[in-house]
């Protein structure tokens, strides 16, 4: 065990002392914006490419002129609306590597034509990237920003009770000591409310008082809508997952690193003695023994895919155990659940599901009299390893961490802060102020026409089976469409006081606490599908949620070059109407089609829908496998469920717009390749490449014009350029 050094101090030694301070304030909420489903916008980690000389390239936003700013520099119009290249000494290129920014005809790299000016002077830094997505939140950022510290500094006045509030904790913050002692005397009380528990019947008596406190239990307790029944909520109940062991119960370098953390900080924080240090460890990787041994394989999948999720309910992979609960509560004579349930919820539910059952199978293993030591240690390398990667992911956060003066340093801080602490009622109140009316109704009619495109897709599809086309279109007739922002009024704020008597981060946590408390307040009152949840409608985002069978685009998204009332249906259509129809086609994908129009886990393909779909997602998958790009090779298997989207997106997409009667393909293409323009630095796309689902930018896009046969009679693209594909080989997902 390494004492001496690790990621911890490297942190406390490096980053500015008020960094550390904000990383614990700002606890489980620092990444709360993972969705259930695929999401557009997954900040420095999708959408990304790399050029020959070191770049990588995907999505960067221009001004809502860029999407037609370049359109006619190389080329002209005919009178059949056909554009034809008049550089007749470009040479034809082959190799399907596009990576270059001085492409000067359309058929030879399409998304290098249209972005090839832009490229050559956008030049992110290192470990950043550039994009359309990166300026469009830029630009919200500094939107909310600015108009919150009109209120603060009274330039501006507001009513709102909550946003009152929200004034009232930034300039706590903005006086308090930010120093690195004030950050660890919060956590390192935590730690001694952990260590304050003696035995197992002291763990038993504190069970809620550690969830109010925003200490995790070493089991799992959701709230979310009813597996069996959309109306209606109920509890999850699930395990815990092995701290120092892998997924084979190995302790690897990977481990070490989350061992070395622990220890780090207990030395030079918290200043535990090497013995002390020690014996912790020993009982964490005791307990991680027992949890590994006593679950089986896929239960301990199950911990982690919950405990990895950061949204407001579960993240279904099926269904799962309904247990009465007067029976579950009695599984254990140390850990009275009926109790914690009660204070939980307010009443005794008839039944829980049991999302890991050999876990509770074996609870009397796991908390008895014998393991409490165990278990407590096990509680406090939680605790530290949460709010570690909590600081680990500020120093990645970096907006508002620096200021010309200390002042200014303390005052963006502060906000930062404060936006995170009132994420919600920032995403209600400015996603609502910041998006005018007109904008609101231009896209929700758009998402109509391309439902109605994809309605006419399914009714014709060759493939589709009759009782699949019903079923899918029923789904798409129930589906929530939800643009901008949430209605959800967010009444625990009413049960919220900033105290200036506690310390602020006292306050942070009596907000996420009662925030996350308030959930379960709501076990008696009717599910409503298609609620935001966690989601932020100040974060440049548009997904598909199958659990809810519902859409959502925010109000970050819709703005130029994406949308804009003022841009031509052809420009709105290849940038946002793109995004919608990839979304909405997760809706019929292969995990899509596990969940019916009430978002209720029920598999509708037949055994023949579903062999037709893997050939589709077969022959898109051979489209990007084996391609080598910035010293990457794609793998078409990890790509290929995005890839789909991308596809059926552009097309249906597409459909839609020529059915408003105003369609310029040129407008439509080029939209779709200046929305979707980034440059990343190769360190941040080398290091993201593994886990990305997408392909890179230009082969996004390059690929998917390559399937639509107007993109060959729009640029006359001929046999042996760079961007033709032999009808054969072309994909039409629902035909």
């Amino acid at each position: 065990m390494n004492l001496s050094g690790g990621n911890i101090m490297k942190l406390h030694k490096n980053v500015l002392k008020v960094w550390m301070f904000a990383a614990v304030l700002l606890g489980a909420t620092i990444t709360t914006q993972t969705a259930k489903a695929d999401t557009t916008a997954e900040p420095q980690n999708e959408k990304q490419t790399v050029t020959n000389d070191g770049n990588v390239t995907g999505i960067e936003s221009a001004q809502k002129s860029d999407a037609t700013s370049e359109t006619q520099s190389d080329s002209t119009t005919n009178s059949n609306n056909t554009v034809v290249n008049n550089d007749t000494s470009s040479t034809v290129d082959s190799d399907t590597n596009w990576s270059k920014t001085n492409i000067d005809n359309p058929g030879k790299d399409y998304f290098h034509y249209v972005n090839r000016k832009w490229l050559n002077v956008a030049k992110p830094a290192t470990g950043q990237q550039m994009g359309a997505l990166q300026t469009a939140q830029t630009q919200m950022d500094n939107k909310v920003h600015d108009k919150f510290m009109s209120y603060v500094n009274g330039t501006v006045p507001t009513n709102d009770s909550t946003m009152l509030k929200a004034i009232e904790f930034y300039r706590q913050a903005y006086n308090s000591d930010l120093s690195n002692d004030a950050a660890f005397n919060g956590i390192n009380q935590d730690i001694k409310t952990v260590r304050g528990l003696n035995n197992i019947t002291d763990l038993n008596e504190n069970l809620y008082s550690l969830m109010a406190q925003d200490i995790s239990l070493p089991f799992g307790i959701k709230i979310d809508r009813d597996q069996n029944d959309s109306s209606l909520k109920t509890l999850y109940f699930y395990g815990a997952t092995p701290l120092l062991l892998d997924d084979n119960g190995e302790f690897t370098d990977n481990m070490k690193t989350s061992q070395d953390t622990i220890g780090n900080y207990l030395a030079s924080n918290a200043h535990w003695t090497f013995e002390e240090i020690q014996d912790l460890i020993i009982n964490t990787k005791r307990f991680d023994k027992l949890l590994y041994q006593i679950q089986t394989a896929n239960d301990r999948a199950e911990n982690k895919l919950q405990d990895n999720y950061t949204g407001a309910g579960i993240n279904q992979n099926g269904n799962y155990l309904p247990v009465v609960f007067s029976n579950f509560a009695n599984i254990s004579p140390y850990l009275d659940l009926d109790t914690l349930v009660d204070q939980l919820v307010g009443e005794t539910p008839g039944y829980i599901y049991e999302m890991t059952p050999s876990f509770y199978n074996k609870f009397n293993r796991l908390f008895n009299a014998d393991t409490f030591y165990m278990v407590r240690d096990w509680m406090v390398s939680k605790l530290v390893l949460n709010r570690s990667s909590y600081m680990k992911d500020l120093t990645e956060h970096d907006t508002y961490q620096n200021g010309h003066t200390k002042a200014e340093t303390q005052s963006n801080l502060a906000y930062y802060v404060t936006s995170k602490a009132f994420a919600p009622e920032f995403s209600k109140y400015f996603g609502d102020i910041l998006l005018s009316k007109l904008q609101a109704s231009g896209v929700k009619q758009m998402i109509g026409n391309i439902m109605s495109s994809y309605e006419k897709e399914i009714t014709d599809s060759t493939w589709l089976s009759d009782s699949a086309k019903d079923q899918a279109l029923n789904k798409l007739s129930k589906m929530i469409v939800n643009v901008g922002y949430p209605s959800d009024s967010y009444g625990f704020y009413n049960d919220v006081t900033v105290d200036p008597t506690k310390s602020i981060y006292q306050n942070y946590l009596n907000l996420l606490t009662t925030e996350k408390l308030d959930r379960f307040k709501t076990y008696a009152r009717p599910a409503v599908r298609g609620e935001w949840n966690d989601l932020s409608s100040l974060v440049t985002n548009a997904y598909y949620s199958p659990q809810d069978n519902a859409i959502y685009i925010s109000t970050a998204f819709i703005t130029s070059p994406f949308f804009d009332i003022n841009q031509t249906d052809s420009q709105n259509y290849g940038a946002l109407g793109t995004v919608i129809g990839h979304e909405l086609s997760h809706a019929f994908d292969s995990n899509g089609s596990l969940f019916n129009g009430y978002g209720l886990f029920e598999n509708w393909l037949t055994p023949e829908d579903l062999k037709a779909l893997n050939q589709k997602m077969s022959t898109v998958a051979s489209q990007y496998n084996g391609i080598n790009y910035a010293d990457k090779v794609i793998s078409g298997a990890k790509v290929v469920d995005e890839a789909l989207a991308d596809n059926a997106g552009l097309q249906v997409s597409e459909n839609a717009l020529k059915a408003t009667g105003h369609a310029n393909i040129d407008q439509f293409f080029r939209s779709y390749a200046t929305s979707n323009r980034v440059q990343m630095d190769k360190l941040l796309f080398d290091n993201n490449f593994a886990q990305d689902p997408h392909a890179p930018m230009p082969l996004r896009v390059n690929v998917n014009v390559s399937n639509m046969p107007d993109f060959y009679s729009t640029y006359d693209v001929q046999p042996g350029e760079g961007m033709y594909r032999d009808p054969n080989n072309r994909v039409q997902i629902w035909d």
